[in-house]
């Protein structure tokens, strides 16, 4: 009798991906609350870069791998549930994904602070002004020529 298990070599490497980005999630999550009650993060640059980075691609790889054991699965007739939940799975991810970066892009620009212009004094325009003409002066040598022998 033939074993019906998932033989399919994309499904591993499809989960892998798949659940690479709720690792880091969920690790993230588990940091934020332990460190602080502000979420506030505090990891390395290299370290923060390649979870960024793994978050954004391992779905699109986990798209590709589960498409790729889809279209292995029907051309050997085996089982191909566990790709499928594998692409749904990453699908899903892929759209929490695009819904956490348009509101973090949306919410990077509450928290920066208003500039506000005010008008000069007449002593602050007249120093700046002065200031310019030295400037212009210096720029144009006008000032003290040296003469040659």
């Amino acid at each position: 009798m033939k074993d019906r298990s998932e033989k399919n070599p994309f499904f591993i490497p499809a989960l892998i991906a798949t659940l690479i980005p709720l690792v880091i999630f969920v690790f993230l999550f588990a940091v934020s609350c332990y460190t602080n009650a502000g979420g506030h993060i505090y990891l390395p640059d290299a370290l923060g870069s390649l979870l960024i980075f793994l978050v954004c691609v391992a779905p699109f790889a986990a798209i590709i791998l589960s498409v790729a054991g889809l279209v292995g699965a029907r051309k050997l007739q085996e089982p191909f549930i566990g790709c499928l939940c594998c692409l749904i799975s990453t699908l899903l991810e892929v759209s929490l994904l695009f819904v956490w970066l348009s509101s973090s892009i949306y919410n990077m620009h509450e928290n920066e602070v208003p500039i506000v212009y005010r008008s000069l004094t007449p002593e602050e325009s007249a120093s700046i002004e002065s200031i310019n003409e030295e400037i212009e002066r210096a720029i144009n040598g006008d000032t003290v020529t040296r003469t040659t022998k």
